[in-house]
């Protein structure tokens, strides 16, 4: 397209300058394009100027005092209920690297991340460009390990009792946790944030609330207790406590400012507090001193630069100017490719595995022709995702249906291979979907329009939508908008069809299915609603036999697959790299468990 010709053309030019930084080179680039090229491609120079700047320019890096030993959080074995405890997340597949050496303190980590935040508020993000930079600013009741994302570990919460019949929860909380700006953190700022998440406010949009539709109340008797009663046991209850984007938020700050005050303002708990924000620049935050988890964070801090273009982000890693790259998708196989091909090995580390990310084609049941089944069911025969595989991701991902592939709730691979639309013979499934068309009244077709967010992969992921609609005779006209406007029309459901990917924080029915497929799910921007998959849900978020559990999730995936209240294109493979003197960050199969960096550090 024109706008990827002109962003690569910028990227190139950016990295013959490199070789030579400084003013002269900088200067060349404009020289070169000129100032009038579109915005992107201008903004995307102008940052990547900026990471080929001389090491004197570069953030100043604290000089790294005596290592400190780690001192992790104390340990405390939860009282719970084995008939209900959550099941451990799948394993990635990369393990870490064992060292030796003490951690050292002090430095900045850089990284790019490839746009603004469409909001700061923690409780109403939607995309993980905003919990990248927000994640280390905060913390929860539990959260994941962040040396092993699979092990769930005490955070504000010292350690919890669960009750014989698995309704109640008493969380008992540290005594020295404090928000950056000073003031102490109590079981009143937990009860507020809980509250806020299951039944957020005028103004509020909690993408979670569906998760805690199971809690009946949340009592704060004292000062560091905190008592959650649940209407039926829940198998993944603290599971959900864990999660980076439900993290306890400041109750003072929002009464004595209102509740859109985090929406600019970041006032957390966590290791990193904020620093300074330059939109469409950089973001930067630095160590919070008294933090509670005493001896961390090892870095004085971290620096996000916004760079839309992935090319050019490589570039910057690749000469040495940004110490990782690790917000999704991370890095591309072609590069990891080249990576591993070169005398980059040398210098630059891959970690790689699955996630529990997909990317969906999703179609608005409440406008015409997608309420009608046969249409939908249409949609879902014509759909290549094998090919797909490579058209989007360059070969990194795998088939899969409602759940992650690969995961304890995945239907069996035989089943989901027969299942029609998942079926190798394309021919037949695509006279099958032309006859549905005609049943359905749509003999010659019809037209629509998608809806997507400006980046690569996510318009070339628009584009492969496009071709496959346009083989049962589909038109389809692309709606590319900016992540904010496009965020804002998807949350009003202002749309047709929709190309994006969906991640989640844990491989979990109550979380994948229950925010994304249950009558009035926060997520459910399709407006999918049937009964039978409400029914199945219900009884299977309180089974607490795991054969049984899984029986129902399997159930209530054969009912989604017929009914098709959106397209599973993928699920999504993913890459990090980052410099070889970054210790300390581990991969996670989650897109929300591993932007804590409290345990990163830099080995220079």
């Amino acid at each position: 397209t024109p706008r990827a010709t002109v962003l690569l053309s910028f990227s190139e030019a950016a990295e013959r300058v490199c070789p030579n930084p400084g003013l002269p080179g900088r200067l060349a680039v404009f020289i070169l394009k000129g100032l009038g090229r579109f915005f992107y491609g201008l903004l995307a120079i102008t940052l990547m100027i900026s990471a080929c700047a001389p090491a004197a320019s570069s953030p100043a890096v604290p000089t790294p005092t005596a290592a400190t030993p780690s001192q992790s959080q104390p340990v405390t074995t939860p009282t719970a209920s084995p008939a209900i405890a959550a099941p451990v997340p799948r394993a990635t597949q990369v393990a870490a690297t064992p060292t030796s050496t003490a951690p050292k303190r002090g430095g900045v980590l850089t990284f790019a991340n490839t746009a603004d935040p469409p909001t700061l508020d923690p409780h109403q993000m939607e995309s993980n460009i905003s919990y990248s930079i927000v994640y280390s600013h905060y913390s929860g009741l539990t959260r994941w390990d962040s040396s092993d994302t699979s092990v769930m570990v005490p955070d504000l919460a010292e350690k919890w009792e669960v009750s014989a019949d698995g309704k109640t929860y008493v969380f008992s909380l540290r005594g020295d946790a404090l928000w950056h700006d000073g003031q102490p953190l109590t079981a009143a700022d937990v009860k507020f944030s809980l509250d806020r998440a299951k039944a957020p406010p005028k103004g509020v949009a909690s993408r979670w609330a569906s998760l805690f539709r199971n809690v009946a109340a949340v009592e704060a008797p004292d000062a560091r207790t905190v008592r959650v009663t649940l209407q039926e046991p829940q198998a993944a209850f603290l599971t959900f406590v864990s999660q980076a984007t439900l993290p306890i938020i400041p109750k003072h700050v929002i009464d004595a400012s209102g509740q859109d005050v985090l929406q600019r303002r970041v006032v957390g708990s966590g290791p990193f507090k904020f620093k300074t924000y330059t939109r469409g620049v950089s973001y930067e935050a630095e160590r919070f001193n008294d933090y509670f988890v005493k001896g961390r964070p090892y870095l004085a801090g971290y620096k996000e630069f916004i760079v839309p273009d992935a090319t050019t982000a490589f570039a910057a890693l690749r000469s040495g100017q940004l110490d990782m790259i690790n917000i999704f998708p991370g890095v591309t196989p072609a590069q990891v490719e080249e990576i591993s091909k070169s005398d980059l090995k040398n210098r630059i580390v891959v970690q790689k595995g699955p996630t529990e990310a997909s990317w969906y084609f999703a179609m608005n049941l409440r406008r015409k022709p997608w309420d009608d089944v046969r249409v939908r069911r249409a949609v879902s025969l014509a759909w290549d995702r094998k090919t797909s595989i490579q058209a989007i991701e360059d070969g990194f991902g795998s088939v899969g249906a409602f759940m992650p592939p690969g995961g304890p709730w995945d239907l069996p691979e035989k089943e989901l291979l027969s299942t029609p639309g998942y079926r190798s013979d394309k021919a037949s499934d695509l006279a099958e979907a032309k006859k549905l068309l005609a049943e359905a009244g749509y003999p010659n077709g019809l037209a629509t329009t998608v809806l997507t967010r400006q980046g690569t992969s996510y318009e070339n992921a628009s584009i492969f939508a496009v071709d496959q609609l346009a083989k049962i005779g589909i038109k389809a006209t692309l709606n590319v908008q900016q992540s904010t406007a496009y965020l804002d029309a998807r949350q009003r459901r202002d749309f047709d069809t929709d190309v994006q990917p969906l991640g989640f924080a844990m491989d979990d029915p109550d979380a994948v299915i229950g925010a994304t497929y249950v009558t009035g799910a926060s997520q459910n921007y399709v407006s999918f609603s049937d009964p039978e998959v409400d029914r199945l849900f219900a009884e299977q978020t309180k089974a607490l036999d795991p054969a049984k559990r899984r029986a129902l999730v399997l159930d209530m995936q054969r009912r989604l697959l017929a009914n098709v209240p959106l397209v599973i294109q993928l699920w999504r493979g993913r890459a990090l790299a980052h410099q070889k003197y970054v210790k300390g960050y581990q991969f996670s199969s989650s897109l929300y468990r591993n932007w804590n960096y409290d345990s990163v550090w830099l080995d220079r």
